[in-house]
């Protein structure tokens, strides 16, 4: 992610600087900002991504879609579901209700991804992936035409103020929201994981990283322009 844009205050790079992750996975670090691009070309291919990655295709539809990440819990709300079961029994049986599934079935493999990732993550679990999708989102929808700049950034510092309550750390954010897009993906697989693991030292070798650029603690309200 570029963090030298003029047009942006240091509020606002703070807060899409959570989409860091998500830019990381696309390769789309020089093509993220308010007018890099207003052509029509540019507005039908983020029209195009976000139907058919998202079912996106008017400013409705986009708000709809944020308060299920947000306000009804998005998928950390289908992970919490199965990690709040599995911690009111004991190892031996959480191994035996798993295995109540065949190995094929995808509800086998998911159970055995959140009995794996319970104790690396938080009580927020995978919040974080809701959270930064949520804002990766309404910069696309910005974009697209389907909604005003200033309604966007109402909604991206809305996200943006959630995500600094909720976590305590760039780290802890990381995890939630990688743990969290392997979840979405139904990806588990050991390359996933490796693949999530050089994202986060990518990110942190990188000066112009976010997780370097901006101290965590700092809330929006308090971080100044430029």
């Amino acid at each position: 992610m570029k963090l030298d844009n003029p047009h942006l205050t240091s509020k606002q790079l703070k807060a899409i600087g959570l989409t860091c992750f998500h830019d990381f996975f696309l390769d789309e670090s020089s093509q993220i900002f308010f007018g890099c691009d207003s052509s029509e070309e540019c507005k039908l291919r983020w029209q195009t991504q976000l139907q058919r990655d998202w079912k996106v295709t008017c400013g409705n539809s986009l708000i709809e879609l944020r308060n299920w990440l947000i306000d009804q819990g998005g998928y950390s709300a289908a992970f919490g579901a199965r990690a709040r079961f599995l911690k009111t029994i004991d190892s031996k049986r959480q191994l035996l209700y798993i295995d109540s599934y065949k190995q094929e079935q995808e509800e086998y493999q998911t159970l055995q991804f959140v009995k794996r990732t319970l104790p690396l993550l938080t009580h927020m679990g995978i919040k974080a992936w809701d959270i930064a999708t949520c804002i990766h989102l309404f910069r696309r929808g910005a974009l697209a035409g389907y909604i005003s700049e200033d309604e966007t950034w109402e909604n991206i510092f809305e996200a943006a103020d959630l995500a600094f309550s909720c976590f305590v750390s760039w780290r802890e954010f990381a995890l939630s929201f990688l743990y969290g897009r392997q979840f979405c993906l139904k990806e588990f697989s050991m390359e996933q994981a490796l693949e999530n693991h050089c994202c986060w030292k990518t990110l942190l070798k990188n000066s112009h990283s976010p997780v370097n650029a901006f101290s965590w603690n700092n809330k929006l309200s308090t971080v100044g322009a430029f």
